[in-house]
C-alpha cells in the first residue's frame, strides 16, 4: 500500500512493487495517474491523438492493471491524499 500526499500541480512517482499486477485507488479529490513509466501531468488542452506511448493520464481510476517495477506517476490539480493498494490477480479471485 502507498499513501501519497499530493500538493496541487506537484507530480509524485515511484516503482510498482514486486509481484503487483493490479492497483486500486482511493482519493479525496480529482487526480491523474499514468502506470506506464511516463510522467503524469494535469491536462491543459484537448488531446485526441492517442499517442504511443500513452502520455494521457487516467482521471480518477478506481483500478488499473500495473506492471511490477514500472514507474507509477500521479498528480492532482489540488491538494489531496491518494491511497494505492496493490494486489496480484490471484489475490482478487
Amino acid at each position: 500500500m502507498a499513501v501519497l500526499v499530493l500538493l496541487a500541480g506537484a507530480e509524485q512517482h515511484f516503482n510498482v512493487p514486486t509481484g503487483a499486477t493490479v492497483a486500486l485507488f482511493t482519493c479525496n479529490s480529482d487526480f491523474y495517474v499514468l502506470t506506464n513509466g511516463q510522467t503524469a501531468a494535469v491536462p491543459v488542452a484537448t488531446d485526441v491523438t492517442f499517442p504511443s506511448p500513452n502520455t494521457i493520464p487516467e482521471l480518477n481510476p478506481s483500478a488499473l492493471n500495473v506492471t511490477a517495477g514500472v514507474l507509477l506517476s500521479a498528480i492532482s490539480p489540488s491538494n489531496c491524499n491518494l491511497i494505492i493498494s496493490f494486489y496480484r490477480d490471484s489475490d482478487l479471485s
